[in-house]
């Protein structure tokens, strides 16, 4: 398996997940994806798109959701399957989303909040077919490869 991993990735995070891509003898090339962070060279039609944590992807749905939604129309627009990876310890599905505080509603109320966040992530697997999978920082690299396999790569 060869993985193409977006140049945007941040270095601080890919050190990590490069980490566990050696472990698994799996072969990467960095260079700018249209859509997501990861794709295997064997099926350009099916993408993982990291967040560091549920909060950046609320991020992404509030301040940043009109360059986000454009992401996602391109994704569903050329048959990509965008699955969204979301590091988190303290979320593992998402029912726990709901559950999810922003520590950022204390001082705003245009924050999301879980329950907002829950059903927005509902409105978007329905309407565009993306999915959301969860997982540790420790696992992420690992959780990549095998994402990216189960949907023949």
């Amino acid at each position: 398996m060869i993985i193409q991993i977006d140049t945007r990735e941040k270095n601080s995070q890919l050190e990590r997940i490069i980490g566990h891509l050696d472990k698994q003898g799996v072969r990467y090339v960095i260079s700018k994806l249209d859509v997501g962070d990861y794709m295997s060279f064997s099926n350009n039609k099916c993408v993982v798109d990291r967040k560091q944590s549920i909060g950046e992807y609320a991020c992404n749905m509030g301040v940043d959701h009109c360059r986000f939604k454009n992401e996602i129309l391109r994704a569903k627009e050329q048959g990509i399957k965008l699955i969204f990876l979301i590091e988190d310890d303290k979320v593992h599905s998402i029912e726990d989303v709901k559950k999810w505080w922003n520590p950022n509603s204390l001082f705003h109320q245009k924050y999301m909040t879980g329950e907002m966040l829950y059903k927005g992530m509902k409105t978007q697997i329905k309407r565009y077919g993306v999915e959301f999978e969860f997982c540790r920082k420790d696992e992420t690299g690992f959780r990549i490869i095998d994402l990216l396999r189960k949907n023949g790569g």
